[in-house]
């Protein structure tokens, strides 16, 4: 049996998505719902000191005496970077061609700078870029039909 025997899925079994992001469920979730998010998951990283990964100890006190335990902190400039990259992915195929321009030179930029503080200032560079799309033409905008408001 080789990997792709192993990969098929039986189609007896139902696969019901546990993160229902609506509470209709005829309502469908765009591409610009998912790129809202990753905007407003980029403000929650940029609402925090932009620091880079490490390691911290911290003494936990138990019944048999004080243990070391060691919490990791994730790398927010490089989490910042990831969430550009994604948005960049999901918005390409509608950017006008000044956008994919910019977006080609941007990628080709990048691809040299391994230091992550010179690669957040490139990324931060190319998302103003795609606000200003954004802004321009209306990318966001909706009609009433499709404007969900949740209080």
């Amino acid at each position: 049996m080789g990997y792709d025997d192993e990969r098929r899925v039986d189609p007896n079994i139902e696969v019901d998505d546990s993160l229902d992001f609506s509470s209709r469920k005829d309502a469908t979730i765009t591409i610009k719902d998912i790129v809202l998010r990753q905007i407003k998951m980029m403000g929650d990283i940029c609402s925090k000191e932009l620091t880079g990964s490490y390691w911290e100890k911290k003494p936990v006190k138990m019944s048999d005496g004080v243990f070391m335990i060691e919490i990791y902190h994730e790398d927010l400039k490089e989490a910042y970077c990831n969430c550009v990259d994604f948005i960049i992915d999901l918005v390409y195929p509608e950017a006008n061609a000044t956008l994919k321009g910019e977006i080609e030179a941007h990628e080709t930029i990048v691809e040299n700078i391994e230091d992550t503080p010179k690669r957040l200032v490139e990324k931060k560079k190319i998302f103003r870029k795609m606000n200003i799309f954004f802004n321009k033409s209306g990318y966001f905008n909706m009609d009433k039909r499709q404007r969900v408001v949740s209080l």
